[in-house]
Order: structure tokens, then sequence, then C-alpha cells
């Protein structure tokens, strides 16, 4: 339904509207989530979607652009949404909190927000008053128990909260089957975005250097796309690895299976890094390694931590580099071991579903059957 057409007089089903930055055919982590939220509960709830991402508009996505044009587009939809008996604001960014509180008094509709990571740590006073309006909402939902931390030190009822693993099936094709090293060196694979210092792929570099020269690392593909992707090209020419290391930049979900099914171990390097205020909200892509069927090593940062599972992941200091050496090398000295990691992880990844993980959320979002408005009186306080 979009803000032009004409609501019915009521709505047989629950309503929401969700407003967020990041959407499909956006990549990443955010959008993934946000559109599979909404695509996998849609026979349980009429949503709308207000974003300022790019993209086709559709009868559920109003696309548009700033925060604006988010503002006018939400707001159009009060008629829409107060149509209904059983209605819910969702703010998909936490930034997005006051827009949501005030569409949310427009129709007396609950508001929950979905919080994710280092948007949790404002850098500026007009986030922190963003920030402020989670303590009003019905129900705070966040994607690791790092960032549930977060929330709870912004001053937002624990009551109130709630986190649930962003556990997604791949749309790449899994692995069938743990792979024989084949006596080589192993073969090591990244997937992360090159835009940010806290990926942190110095450290796997120099492990992979270390390890390369005695036979124990035959190769590291590093698969992502950003601004950092010259600078890690000269430094892989810096270590004298040119041979060894691939940075392919973004792939397509074919191409990523092939790299994944040719590879022995999954390497995700992301620390907390206090410079940039940035970390991890949860690292999707640890268990779109293990869903490949691959062992995984892992830094022991932010929500990466929640990650993980002890039967196919080890978790090390991000930034020392003789726990990656020592981590890697473990594995390939014991081959049966990293085979029955490597089975595990491809059990584990058989058992995502999607649509689990979505409705968790949606009933996070919800709190319950009919959630609760918001207080105007509260809210004004806030300010």
């Amino acid at each position: 339904m979009t803000s032009s057409q004409t609501p019915p007089a009521r709505a047989v089903h629950p309503r929401a509207v969700l407003l967020t930055i990041d959407y499909t055919p956006q990549t990443g982590g955010q959008p993934l989530l946000v559109s599979s939220i909404i695509n996998s509960t849609s026979d349980m709830i009429d949503w709308c979607v207000v974003t300022a991402a790019p993209g086709p508009e559709t009868p559920q996505v109003v696309r548009t652009n700033g925060y604006l044009g988010l503002a006018r587009a939400a707001w159009g939809l009060r008629d829409w949404l107060a149509a209904a008996d059983d209605r819910l604001v969702v703010s998909g960014h936490v930034y997005l909190g006051p827009l949501a509180h005030a569409v949310g008094l427009a129709t007396r509709s609950a508001v929950s927000t979905l919080c994710y990571g280092r948007e949790l740590v404002p850098a500026r006073m007009v986030q922190r008053l963003a920030l402020a309006t989670m303590r009003l909402d019905h129900r705070v939902v966040t994607i690791s128990s790092n960032s549930e931390r977060l929330v709870h030190g912004l001053g937002v009822d624990p009551s109130r909260t709630e986190w649930v693993g962003c556990e997604l099936r791949p749309q790449f094709a899994s692995a069938t089957a743990p792979r024989p090293s084949g006596g080589a060196g192993l073969r090591l694979v990244t997937i992360t975005r090159l835009a940010e210092g806290y990926k942190n792929l110095e450290v796997t570099l120099r492990a992979v250097a270390v390890l390369v020269a005695d036979g124990t690392v035959d190769h590291y593909t590093i698969v992502g796309d950003g601004p950092r992707m010259e600078p890690l090209r000269e430094r892989v020419a810096q270590l004298d690895l040119d041979d060894h290391v691939t940075l392919t930049g973004r792939l397509d979900n074919d191409a990523l299976g092939l790299v994944l099914a040719g590879s022995d171990i999954g390497l995700f390097s992301s620390r907390n890094s206090q410079a940039e205020g940035g970390f991890e909200g949860f690292g999707i892509a640890v268990q779109e390694l293990a869903a490949a069927g691959l062992p995984v090593i892992v830094g022991n940062a932010a929500g990466a931590s929640d990650a993980v599972r002890p039967d196919w992941g080890t978790l090390v200091d991000p930034d020392n580099l003789l726990d990656w050496v020592d981590a890697i090398s473990a594995l390939a000295q014991d081959e049966p071991e990293r085979r029955r990691r490597s089975q595990s992880a491809f059990d584990f990844g058989q058992c995502l579903d999607t649509s689990i993980t979505a409705r968790a959320y949606l009933d996070a979002l919800r709190g319950g059957p009919t959630p609760t408005p918001i207080d105007r009186r509260k809210l004004m306080g806030i300010f």
C-alpha cells in the first residue's frame, strides 16, 4: 500500500510501517535482515516499507530520498496505518526513532526499534537525541548480546529489550561435504566489506605471510569491495604475497559459492576500534562461511562472538598475530579435527532457516498480542 492509495474502512490484518535507511537491493547484513523480516512475515502482517535506499518501488515498498523524503512518505501513511486495530511502527535504524515516534503518536501506534551495532555509539548530539527516544519504545530488539548491553547503557529498561541472533540462510550454493586438503597448503577465505579499518585484515595478511613461508597456507582469498581495496593490494605487494592472495571484489552468489567450495578455513578478523567507534553488530559472514562447510576462526570481539558455535568456530584475540598463526596451524596439523569441524559447520548451515529467524524478530518487535501505544507526555519529556 503506497501513500497515494485510499485505505479501506478497517483492516483485517495487523499493519506495520518499517522506516529504514538500508534495504535491498543494497548488500550487507542490515538490508538482508530487514528485507528477510518483511518477506518472511507478510502472511502474518501487512507491511509498508519506507526507505531511502535506491531500487524498484513495489506496492509494499516506498522509495524516497533523504530524511525529509522519509518523513513525508511516512506521514502520508497515517490513514492506512490507523485503519488497523493492531498496528506498529518499526524504526529500522535508531536514528529514525524521532520520526517513528511522530508517526506513532499521530496514529496511536506502538513503536519498536531494531538495533545493530556501531550506531549505538553516537558521535554527535543529534544522534544522542535520536537514541533517547528508545527509552519510550514498546520493544527494542538487537542482533547481538553486545548490542543489547549498549542499549541498556543508554538507559533503556532491560524488560523492554530482546536480542535475536541474525541467523539467515545464505543465498549461495552450499558445499556438499568437507574437503580433504590433499596434502597441499590450506586455502583460506574471508568475506567482508572493504570499507572500515576495524575489519582488521592487516592481521590476517600478516598471519598468511608467516604461514605461506613454511607451506602451511597455499592461498588466501578476500571477497568484498570498498574504498580500502587498493591500500590492501599495496599491502599484499609489500608482504610479497601477490602469488598467494587474491582480492576478488564483489562476487555474485554463484561465483562466491565456487570460491567457498574451494576453500578449507574461513577467517573473520574484525575487532573493536576505539579510534573509529567501529565494531561488528553480529557478523553474518561468520555463519555464511560456516554454512559453506568451513571451520571458522573469528576475532573475539563485539557481536561476532555471538555468531560463533564452538563445534565449528574458534575465537581468538583479534589483535594477537600469534593467536591467528597458532589457530590456523592447529587445524592444518590435525586434519581429522578440521574435517570434523567442517562437517559440523555444514550441518549447522543446513539447519539455518530464514523464515524462523524473521518470525522471531517479528515476535520480539511486537512483544505480545497487542503492542502498547506510546505516551505523548513521556515523549515530550525527553526533549
